[in-house]
């Protein structure tokens, strides 16, 4: 009944706003269970799921909404805004997106239903204060690193169309709906590369038809087209393209006419500028544009390839491109790949003869010919059988490109071709298994074990024993690669013997093949290991010997290898795997200790025995002493040749050597011989320990397996020892990979509190740490984050991270702890460790909510006395700009691809608001240039920086719980700072924070700062830091000022002319002392106080740019680097300078200008004009390349003067200045 619905409304209402009446309705039992929830100090998640269970278990579909309800309603999405702002769970912010989304679905229902809500209809409709919050949520959130809340959010904006349609009473058409189009205009006026602008316009499509946005921006197509080089948007710019040509056929279908009439249209609008992109496009668009948009308009409308074909045929061919063939070619193949074209049928002969397909297969273009390969070796159905005229093409085509020098085109030669390999060539692929590059030995691996066995030729004997003695050679040779090439001989072997035993036991009828594979398996194993058991004694006595005869890591590659092929979840032959596991287990210990004085030691590279450790120092002497030369220095310049015949082992010094450098058998070794041999012998220890622990089954008491519980502990405390204590990057590296995949199997009740305890103790050490402390400080803290890293990524998915929590609370503790000059190893090792965990793709985005106290961290850092410690914030402020703001997308340093907008970054982390006001506030004290002093504040570099990636979005509304004014007056503060890069970087960082409306009367007052007059108080590092603030602030002004979408829009007609007031003309000047001469722009504004001051300016800088009175006096220091000719850059600057003049003051109409003063300046620029020409015929003649720098000069000045009469010309027809004369005499 409505009665109980409406009193559980009013109780939750209640309960969201934390309060408690009277004349309280719910039962007694509710609101005794419901008191913790009254409690001012409760979570703010409560609130949210409040809200959850609310919106969940109430029916608002088909019955009248009471009063009560509309207010729950109206106060939920109140609440979930609330929460922007302090929410820092992943999990919560999905949790926040579906809320939404429910509010939105149940809020839909009610407008939906007979009796509409007044007050809700009133609230939802487009304009309100409400739509216009929940957009900005939607804009802040529709880039969100999760996909969930990308979603949710995109959906949520369609509900918010949907609710604004229903709230209309009566209904409207939402094609002229001022709102929809305002909204529609603000998307399309958005950077293309923000990724939720995509499906927000996908949403617009699907309510008013592409028709809608196709009458608001013409040339979109085009634009997205455009898109398709990037390859970060190519995903969404296809999407987009499919919902708009669907629907546009959908309506033009619909629409009067014939279908030969709309589908012309149709072609017109989708297909023509494809195949004028295909024709000029580069490589990258040509692929994405085959992989998102292409095979889409085919699946929509494939008699479009008729039209394409026939298209491209009528076009002439374009030379030095692609041009028609090339895009012919991709759409062919596009077209056969969605089965759109069936050679079978002969309708691909048909469209295209063959004779073309042959010109089109040598094209001169690597990417034609690959798409032209790839139209007669693809097919959509992989059964389809080879006709005869593509073997007669692909046999035309191999030998003109067998010879290709660009590696990504022999690839594409090689995938395309796999097809038409024949199985007569095993024998060629059986020797590929040499090559050096590893994924030709997988490749040919993988094709040999799909061959049959008698193809092979592996049934006989004596070749399986011959080939059996390649691989155990290979295994022992100094080349790593040839120790991969006997693990895939092996490999092979393997099964090809497996196959022969399995004919002989199914001609028994005995059906045990696992056991015939686990005991071939086994015998193997056991074979390795005993060589192996072997080699790790000499070892022990020689590692100069083991290094140059015997490697040991080939060996264990090998029986690493081996161990992958078994199907651990069958097992046979326990008793004999149990006694392989306990006997190998202690040979990679003993082999491991072998290698540890290397790898281990402070300079691994160089075996200099520094360590304080006696133990370590006397080990590593002892291999200096055995590879060290008797009686010259040029071991490491000569390799030293051993005969291993006379090597003598006395029990007291040690093994000696003597040694010739020529006759006999020798070895020749290196140190750096011994250092491979070293590492990479403990990679292969924890690669296979971690095999062995991650595949074998763990023994129980209930369960028969082959590894046991203090097996496996054995094995992590020394993989702890290893990565606590290596020095070689590729030692713990992939000690690493090994440790991982023993994390990953903790899963008894026993093990599972292993990583917690292993955890507590390595942070515990990092936490007492100090320059006594055997962890390595140096190298990044070495193997210390590797080890924390895999502990923290094993907990499960599922779980709530506690781990994580622990670790990052604990980590970023200690990392702010920069100001100890004893103890400084903690903050350096929980920075590096900070880094390591931010990079972890495993960890995903469980790290998000901790991002903002490691920006912080490396803030901070920056102002420690130690570098050591500002050295590892640098590198954890580098990580986390990458976190932030993503991978580098693009050359430009500055593109908004890597940006995002200030409301964005301060919803995301809000923690930083503060903390970035506090510590700019602070850095700004420093920056002087007054007094002559350069002082540079610490973190005022890594400050800008963060804000200057933030850049400012035309949906920024202006009520905001962060404001973002607050950083104004701190960043203009900074363009005074004496240091170039500051006052840039301040400029930079300025535009985000100044929201568009309020851009010309920030112009204004950065003018009313310049000094009026020359003089001693005038600072030129100010003047030139206000230039750069006002040549910033004026781009907002510019793209609204000279914008072409939506220019039939009131709203945007009103804000233009808002623009002009301020912008009548900019003119551009900023000198840098120290390298040549820069031009940017500055604003000249009609406000009546400044006319005097900025009409001087603007003389000045005319006179300065276009007509300076001695060449020497301003152009010396272009030319300071020699005889170097650099009069190219100062050309472009001067024409580029005239360019945005002109295009400025042409609308200007009429005149205005005093006569005398354009006489003079004209009058000055045509006796420069004369000069100019007068000295260059006095020069004699020269090649251009032999031009001296006094030609370069002069050559400058006479395009300066040439360019400088004709703004003058501008400037006798302009308005403006006209208008200047009205209120001031300006000269």
């Amino acid at each position: 009944t409505c009665g109980p619905v409406n009193c559980l409304c009013v109780q939750v209402s209640r309960l969201l706003r934390c309060s408690v009446e009277e004349d309280d309705c719910a039962p007694l039992w509710l609101s005794h269970s419901c008191a913790v929830l009254l409690q001012t100090g409760r979570l703010p998640t409560s609130a949210l799921y409040l809200c959850h269970g609310a919106l969940a278990m109430l029916s608002w579909r088909g019955r009248t909404v009471g009063h009560d309800c509309e207010e729950l309603l109206l106060l939920i999405p109140e609440v979930l805004l609330s929460l922007d702002t302090s929410v820092k769970e992943s999990s919560t912010a999905m949790v926040v997106a579906r809320v939404f989304m429910l509010w939105s679905g149940a809020s839909l229902d009610c407008l939906q239903g007979e009796n509409c809500p007044p007050l809700l209809r009133g609230a939802v409709r487009g304009g309100a204060t409400l739509p216009r919050r929940l957009l900005e949520h939607v804009y802040a959130h529709w880039d969100h690193p999760l996909d969930g809340v990308r979603h949710q959010t995109r959906s949520l904006f369609r509900n918010l169309l949907l609710l604004h349609q229903a709230s209309m009473d009566p209904p409207a058409d939402s094609s002229t709906d001022p709102y929809i189009t305002s909204l529609a205009c603000s998307l399309l006026e958005l950077e293309w590369h923000m990724r939720g602008k995509y499906g927000s316009l996908a949403c617009l499509v699907e309510q008013l038809g592409a028709q809608y946005l196709l009458a608001l921006d013409a040339g979109l197509p085009s634009r997205l087209l455009g898109l398709m080089g990037d390859q970060t948007l190519a995903p969404y710019a296809g999407e987009l393209l499919e919902k708009l040509f669907v629907s546009h056929k959908t309506q033009l279908s619909a629409g009067e006419g014939t279908e030969e009439r709309w589908m012309e249209t149709w072609h017109q609008t989708w297909v023509r500028p494809l195949m004028e992109v295909l024709c000029q496009a580069k490589l990258e668009q040509t692929t994405y544009i085959m992989d998102y948009f292409l095979p889409r308009l085919l699946r929509c409308n494939p008699a479009s390839l008729g039209h394409m074909v026939r298209a491209l045929q009528e076009k002439a061919r374009a030379q030095g491109s692609r041009g028609t063939v090339g895009a012919l070619m991709t759409c062919m193949r596009a077209a056969r790949a969605q089965g759109v074209l069936q050679p079978m049928e002969e309708s691909l002969w048909a469209l295209v003869p063959l004779p073309l397909l042959r010109h089109a297969l040598v094209h001169k273009h690597d990417q034609v010919r690959m798409d032209t390969l790839g139209l007669v070796c693809e097919s959509h159905r992989s059964t389809e059988t080879v006709s005869w005229q593509e073997m007669d093409l692909t046999r035309h085509f191999l030998p003109r490109n067998l010879n290709s020098q660009s590696p990504g085109v022999r690839q594409q030669t090689v995938g395309l071709l796999k097809k038409h390999v024949s199985e007569d060539h095993a024998e060629a692929v059986l020797h590929c298994l040499t090559s050096n590059f590893l994924e030709v030995k997988q490749l040919a691996s993988t094709l040999l074990r799909r061959l049959p066995t008698p193809v092979v030729h592996l049934r006989d004997s004596d070749r399986l024993q011959s080939l059996l003695k390649v691989a155990l050679d290979l295994s022992t040779s100094t080349r790593p690669f040839d120790s991969v090439t006997a693990a895939h001989i092996l490999n092979l072997l393997l099964i090809f013997c497996f196959c022969l035993s399995a004919e002989a036991v199914l001609n028994l009828q005995v059906l045990n093949l696992h056991w015939v594979a686990f005991m071939i398996c086994v015998s193997v194993v056991q074979v390795l290991m005993k060589c192996l058991r072997d080699e790790v004694i000499k070892a022990e006595l020689s590692l100069l010997q083991a290094a140059a005869a015997c490697p040991l890591y080939g060996r264990l590659h090998c029986i690493t290898v081996a161990l992958q092929q078994l199907d651990t979840q069958s097992l046979v032959l326990t008793s004999q795997w149990q006694g392989v596991v306990s006997e190998l287990i202690p040979v990679c210990y003993r082999m491991s200790d072998v290698v540890a004085p290397v790898v281990q030691s402070s300079s691994p590279e160089g075996l200099i025995p520094m360590d304080a450790d006696s133990d370590m120092s006397a080990a590593l002497q002892h291999i200096l002493h055995e590879i060290q030369p008797r009686h010259t220095n040029d071991f490491f310049t000569s390799a030293w040749r051993l005969d291993t015949n006379t090597v003598k082992v006395d029990q007291q010094s040690g093994p000696t050597h003597t040694g010739e450098r020529r006759g006999g058998e020798r070895y020749r070794v290196t140190a750096q011989m011994v250092l491979v041999c070293c590492w990479r012998s403990m990679k292969e220890v924890c690669m296979l320990l971690g095999e062995v622990c991650q595949s074998f089954p763990l023994h129980s008491p209930t369960k028969n397996g082959l590894i046991t519980e203090e097996q496996v502990e054995g094995v992590g405390q020394y993989f702890r020892e290893q990565l606590l204590q290596s020095r070689h990057r590729g030692a713990f590296e992939l000690a690493y990979v090994g440790f991982v995949g023993l994390t990953d199997m903790l899963c008894s009740q026993k093990l599972q509190q292993l990583p917690s305890h292993w955890l507590r103790e390595v942070l515990g050490e990092v936490r007492s740490s100090d320059r006594s402390s055997k962890l390595c400080a140096t190298r990044r803290s070495a193997g210390i984050p590797f080890y924390i890293q895999a502990l923290v990524s094993s907990e499960p998915k599922s779980s709530s991270r506690s781990l994580l929590k622990m670790t990052m609370k604990e980590l970023t503790a200690l990392a702010m702890q920069t100001d100890n000059m004893d103890g400084d190893g903690g903050a350096v090792h929980a920075l590096n460790i900070l880094r390591a965990l931010y990079r972890d793709t495993r960890l995903g985005e469980n790290i998000i909510p901790f991002v903002a106290e490691g920006l912080q961290a490396a803030v901070l850092g920056f102002t420690s006395p130690i570098w050591a410690v500002r050295n590892s914030s640098t590198l954890l402020f580098s990580t986390l700009i990458t976190r932030i703001f993503g991978v580098k997308k693009g050359r430009d340093e500055h593109s908004k691809k890597n940006r995002m907008t200030g409301r964005e970054f301060f919803t995301r982390f809000p923690a930083l608001y503060p903390f970035l006001l506090t510590q700019l506030e602070e850095a700004v004290g420093s920056v002087n240039s007054d007094s002559g002093e350069v002082k540079l504040h610490p973190s005022l570099f890594l400050l800008l920086l963060v804000l200057g990636r933030l850049y400012p979005s035309p949906m920024d509304g202006s009520a905001s719980p962060l404001c973002l004014a607050a950083f104004v007056p701190f960043i203009i503060r900074c363009g005074r700072s004496a240091v170039y890069r500051t006052r840039e970087m301040a400029a930079r960082a300025l535009v985000p924070f100044v929201q568009v409306p309020l851009v010309p009367a920030t112009i204004q007052t950065l003018l009313e700062g310049l000094p009026l007059h020359p003089g001693p108080g005038a600072q030129q590092n100010h003047i030139h830091g206000t230039l750069l603030q006002v040549r910033t602030q004026m781009c907002p002004l510019i793209f609204m000022l000279f914008s072409t979408q939506c220019v039939n829009n009131s709203h945007h007609r009103s804000t233009r002319r808002n623009m002009l007031q301020y912008s009548c003309c900019m003119v551009v000047f900023i000198s840098e002392m120290s390298s040549i001469l820069r031009s940017t722009s500055a604003l000249m504004e009609t406000s009546t106080r400044r006319h005097h001051a900025v009409g001087k300016w603007f003389t000045s800088w005319i006179i300065l740019i276009f007509l300076p009175v001695s060449l020497a006096q301003y152009e010396d220091f272009l030319f300071e680097k020699g005889d170097l000719n650099l009069w190219v850059e100062p050309f472009q600057w001067a024409r580029l300078l005239h360019m945005h003049i002109s295009a400025l003051v042409q609308p200007m109409v009429t005149d205005g200008f005093r006569r005398s003063e354009l006489l003079r300046l004209s009058s000055l620029a045509r006796e420069q004009a004369r000069a100019c020409k007068r000295s260059l015929g006095a020069l004699p003649p020269l090649p251009q390349f032999s031009n001296t720098v006094e030609h370069s000069r002069l050559t400058v000045q006479a395009e300066r003067a040439k360019l400088g009469l004709d703004v003058l010309s501008h400037l006798r027809n302009s308005s403006f200045l006209r208008s200047i004369n009205e209120h001031h005499d300006l000269f």
